[in-house]
Order: C-alpha cells, then sequence, then structure tokens
C-alpha cells in the first residue's frame, strides 16, 4: 500500500512537471511569434518573465536581447547577450547582435572586437559578415565592406534584408544603380514588404524616375496605408512632377496619420510658398513651430525666423513674395496696390518697383512702367542686400550679385520696350544695348534671345532692316527653341516685300510672350512680287504653330503671307490669330473675310 501510494505521488509529481515544461515552452512560443510580428515590448515582458524562471536557457536570454535590440534599447540589449554567452560561448548570433548593438552605440572598436569574436566561432555565417560590413563602412573601409556584404549575401542568397543593407551602402556611395538593383532582388524574395517598395520609390525619386516611383510608393501604400513616412514620400514625388493638389492630398494624409510632425507641416508651408498661397503658408509653418520640439532651439529659432520674413506685414519680403504670386497670375492690379503699399512702408525697394514697372508694362502703362523702371535703377544700390533678404534661400555674395544684375538687365530692358513703343528709338537702342552688355556679362543668363529681338525692332523703327535682321539672327542663336527671333526674320519679309510708311510704324508690348512685337504696317507690295518669296517665312510660321497651336502671331504672320502671296486661305489664320489672343487682327491686316 505504501509502494502504491509513493508510485502515485511521483506521478502525480512528473505529470506537474510535463504540464510545467508544455506552459513555459508555450510562452517561449508566444514570445516568437510576437517577435515575428514586430510585437518587441510584449515579447520583451514574456521573455523576462521566462529567464527569471530558468537564467540556463540562452535562448530565453538572446531573444531578449533581440527585443532589446529593436526597441532601440541597447545597454539592456548587449547585458542579455553577455547573459547568453555566458550560459551558451558558442551562441555566434548572439555575438553578430552584441556587436551590432555596440555598432548603434558608436562604439566602432568594441563593436568590431566582438564580431570577430563570432568569426573564431564560424566563418560562413551570412550575419557576421553583414555586421562586420556594417562597421567597415562606418570606419572608412568601403571595399572590405563591400566585400563583407556580397560575402553574405552569397552565404544567404534567400535573406531580402542583406540586399537592403548592401543597397544602402550603394546609396551612401552615390551608387543608386546598383542600390535600386539590389532592391529589386529583395523585392522579388519579398514581394509582400511594404518597405522595400518604399526604398525603391526613394530611389526612383532620387533618380528622378518619377514616374515609376509613384507607381511604386502607391504600392507600399497599398500594403500600410497607416506610415505617414509613405505619404510624404509621395508628396515628394508630385511635388518634383509639378502636381501641386496631389502633393497636397499626400501630406494632409500624412499629418492625419501623424498630427504631431511638424516636419510636415513645414512641407505643407513649402507646397503653399510654391503655390503662392501665402496665407495658408503662414498657417502651416505657424503650427510647425508649435509642435517643434525644444531640443533643438537653434533649428527652432531659424524656423520663427523664415515665418517672420514673409508672415509679418511690416517687412518687405511679406510684400515681395505675394507680390510676385500676383503678378505670376496676371493679377496686376492688386500686384501694383500691394507694391505701393511696401513701398509706403520702407519708403524705397528697387525690387518693387521692378516689380510694380513690370505690372504696369503688362497692363501697356509705357509711362507709368518707364518711370518705375527708372526708380528702380536710381535705387539698385539697394538690390543686393534685398536680394539676400527676399529670397527663401540662402545666397552666397556671387549669386545676390548675380541676380541684383539680372534686375538692372530688367529694368534696362523695360525701359527699352517703353521707348520703342513711344519711338524714342535713339534712347531705346542707348537702353537696350546696356541691358544687353550686362546679360552677356552674367552666367546662364535666361532670356537673351528677348533682348535681340527688342533691339532688331529698334532697327526696324529706325529704317536699319538689315540691323534688324542681325540681330533677330542672333536672337534665335541664342534660344533656337523659342521661335520668336525665327517669327520676326519671317516678318521681315513681309517689310520687304514692299513699300510701308516708317513714320507710322507703331510697337506693342505682348505679355504672354515678354517682349514688344511690330503692329503689321499697311503694305504696297512690289509689282514683282511672287509667292515663292514667302515660302521659307511661311514655313517658319508654320513649325512655330507645330511647337505651339495657339501661337497667334504666328497665325497673324501666316495670315500676311498669305494675303500678300494671293492665297485665299488668308482668312482662316487671320481668325486663328484672332481666336488665340490678337483680337484685332483682321483691323490690323486690314481684311475683310465672311
Amino acid at each position: 500500500m505504501k509502494n502504491i501510494l509513493i508510485i502515485s505521488v511521483l506521478l502525480i509529481l512528473g505529470s506537474y512537471g510535463i504540464l510545467k515544461s508544455q506552459e513555459v515552452s508555450e510562452k517561449f512560443l508566444r514570445a516568437e511569434k510576437l517577435i515575428d510580428n514586430g510585437l518587441y515590448l510584449e515579447a520583451s515582458q514574456l521573455l523576462h518573465e521566462l529567464c527569471i524562471e530558468d537564467d540556463k536557457n540562452f535562448e530565453y536570454f538572446k531573444e531578449l536581447g533581440y527585443a532589446y535590440l529593436n526597441m532601440y534599447n541597447y545597454e539592456n540589449a548587449i547585458i542579455n547577450f553577455s547573459s547568453a554567452i555566458n550560459v551558451n560561448p558558442n551562441c555566434i548570433k548572439c555575438y553578430s547582435h552584441m556587436a551590432r548593438a555596440w555598432y548603434e552605440l558608436g562604439d566602432f572598436v568594441t563593436a568590431e572586437t566582438i564580431v570577430e569574436k563570432g568569426f573564431v566561432l564560424s566563418d560562413t555565417t551570412a550575419h557576421l559578415y553583414m555586421t562586420r560590413g556594417l562597421i567597415y563602412m562606418q570606419t572608412g573601409r568601403n571595399e572590405q565592406a563591400l566585400q563583407d556584404f556580397s560575402k553574405a549575401i552569397k552565404l544567404s542568397p534567400e535573406d531580402p534584408d542583406l540586399y537592403i543593407i548592401r543597397a544602402n551602402y550603394y546609396l551612401m556611395n552615390s551608387e543608386a544603380y546598383n542600390a535600386y538593383s539590389d532592391i529589386s532582388s529583395a523585392i522579388k524574395l519579398s514581394p509582400e514588404n511594404d518597405e522595400y517598395y518604399y526604398y525603391r520609390a526613394y530611389i526612383l525619386t532620387n533618380l528622378n524616375v518619377h514616374d515609376e516611383a509613384l507607381i511604386d510608393i502607391e504600392k507600399a501604400i497599398n500594403l500600410n496605408n497607416q506610415y505617414a513616412d509613405y505619404y510624404n514620400l509621395k508628396f515628394t514625388i508630385y511635388m518634383n512632377m509639378g502636381n501641386y493638389d496631389l502633393a497636397e492630398q499626400a501630406v494632409l494624409k500624412s499629418i492625419d496619420i501623424r498630427p504631431d510632425d511638424h516636419y510636415a507641416y513645414i512641407s505643407l508651408g513649402d507646397l503653399y510658398f510654391q503655390t503662392s498661397n501665402m496665407d495658408r503658408f503662414c498657417e502651416c509653418y505657424k503650427k510647425a513651430i508649435e509642435l517643434h520640439p525644444n531640443d533643438n532651439p537653434e533649428n527652432k529659432t531659424s524656423l520663427i525666423n523664415y515665418h517672420s520674413r514673409y508672415c509679418d506685414k511690416n517687412r518687405m519680403p511679406y510684400y515681395f513674395v505675394r507680390t510676385l504670386g500676383h503678378f505670376n497670375n496676371s493679377n496686376f492690379g492688386e500686384c501694383i496696390y500691394l507694391c505701393e503699399t511696401g513701398l509706403s512702408l520702407s519708403g524705397t525697394s528697387a525690387v518693387l518697383y521692378n516689380v510694380k514697372a513690370s505690372s504696369h508694362l503688362s497692363r501697356l502703362e509705357y509711362e507709368l512702367a518707364e518711370n518705375d523702371f527708372k526708380k528702380s535703377l536710381e535705387n539698385r544700390n539697394l538690390l543686393i542686400s534685398e536680394v539676400k533678404d527676399y529670397y527663401s534661400y540662402p545666397l552666397n555674395d556671387a549669386d545676390a550679385s548675380r541676380i541684383a544684375q539680372s534686375y538692372i538687365v530688367k529694368s534696362h530692358f523695360g525701359i527699352a520696350m517703353t521707348e520703342l513703343i513711344q519711338k524714342n528709338y535713339d534712347n531705346a537702342l542707348a537702353d537696350i544695348t546696356k541691358a544687353i552688355d550686362m546679360a552677356e556679362s552674367i552666367e546662364d543668363f535666361d532670356g537673351k534671345e528677348f533682348l535681340y529681338v527688342t533691339k532688331g525692332l529698334i532697327y526696324i523703327g529706325k529704317n536699319e532692316l538689315d540691323n534688324a535682321l542681325d540681330n533677330f539672327i542672333i536672337a534665335d542663336e541664342k534660344n533656337p527653341y523659342n521661335s520668336i527671333g525665327k517669327l520676326n526674320i519671317a516678318m521681315l519679309s513681309i517689310l520687304r516685300s514692299g513699300k510701308y510708311n516708317t513714320k507710322k510704324l507703331a510697337f506693342c508690348y505682348v505679355p504672354e510672350i515678354l517682349c514688344p512685337r511690330l503692329i503689321l504696317p499697311a503694305i504696297k507690295p512690289n509689282k514683282t512680287i511672287n509667292a515663292d518669296d514667302f515660302k521659307d517665312a511661311i514655313e517658319i510660321c508654320d513649325n512655330a504653330i507645330a511647337l505651339n497651336s495657339e501661337n497667334a502671331y504666328a497665325y497673324l504672320l501666316k495670315s500676311k503671307l498669305l494675303q500678300l502671296s494671293g492665297n485665299p486661305d488668308y482668312c482662316k489664320y487671320a481668325g486663328n490669330a484672332k481666336d488665340f489672343g490678337i483680337f484685332n487682327a483682321f483691323e490690323e491686316l486690314n481684311i475683310e473675310c465672311k
């Protein structure tokens, strides 16, 4: 009876031990599953309990160290990997992971010492090569780093993360195409990993392959639509594509997901700045300042100063960006009003006088334009300091000087145009020559063709057609992609085809082409006129129309050329000229069409 009792007790104790072992195994499996799902905090709590219950199982310490590593708690990761190694000195991954923790703490010497201990145990473990490669990369041994990353991939070609690590190396070394190849390999191995599509979209964005980048970021979002950074990259792609409406939607979605992200508000503010929506820019930057953490006071101060520059009505940049926005949207009256308001506060501004003059010119208010261009020139000594203050990006002295000189060019150019229109040809020639001389001295000055076209028109006013032709040819050479030089050459064919009253020549400014043009005079054709004489000129007009089907001046010239050559289709092209903006085309051509 006593023996039976003893056996029963042993059976009960044995059953309890089995049940306890099953419970521990299930807890460990649960912790591993939590790690696989990225739930490192929950996993660490279970693993901590297991380590207390059994401090002789190195797997518990190893997995707990790994959980801490992924929570960026590197100190506790090191403690637990050390405990795992104390229990099992042959734990290769423990050395690799512990080296990674020291690497993340910035102690590359200790990290390298520990990873080499792992290599003593094995030289065929991919993870060791990957970790050592990271150490080599951070310590400037790039060739060795690349060798280790490639060795890791060779040992474990089915591990997509290894391709991502090498792709990051390629990115750091400006080898974007190699990075793209590695990330594409990772995607083939793990096509449902949203982060990989995000990485590839980032690379494609940097390669300016925006259409493909957009496809990849959309895939990333379809797999995980709750990650704000995906929408931030989508915002960048759309901004680079110039699609501001969809860029706005993307960054607003990012803010919905992470409403305390001051960077997102800066991005949104920059979008509104780009689109001249300055009130909303000010709102976004104000919000960004409120959300900005206090651990970087210098950066926050810079943000405050930037906001003040464009949102304080007592500062001139406030008026500069708003007047430019109105000017670019053809709101010339509002532009003039804001310029006058800014000038009343500051007393004077060479830049605002220039913008105001350009608005008057676009409204064909030539005397007012000329007066303001001259005021801008009178205050040219202010230009460099104004440019540095007004522009949204920092400028060195050379860049500021170059931009300041461009305003001087614009003033002389503007005055020359107003003097041309008022038939003060000698004064106009003097000013356009000053504009051209300065423009030619400025590296990469954009728009020289307009200057030479204007000079050619001045020579037409002076009845010097050969000089006019020379300047139109130069204009075309300066920018063969702009048809304005060639069209004026075609226009000369009209003037040379007959007689006209030089004193009655008239010119007008055309805001759409940023340049003046000749109003076609009444021509008395030569008796020897031949349709073939206009063949080249008509071809010029046809080419200009092919490039821009709404080029009103090209239609006007072609209509006149057809009229002179006796082709009845001239009415059709006169109608096109009228439809596309030269509303008095029939009167200018002196024709009647049904």
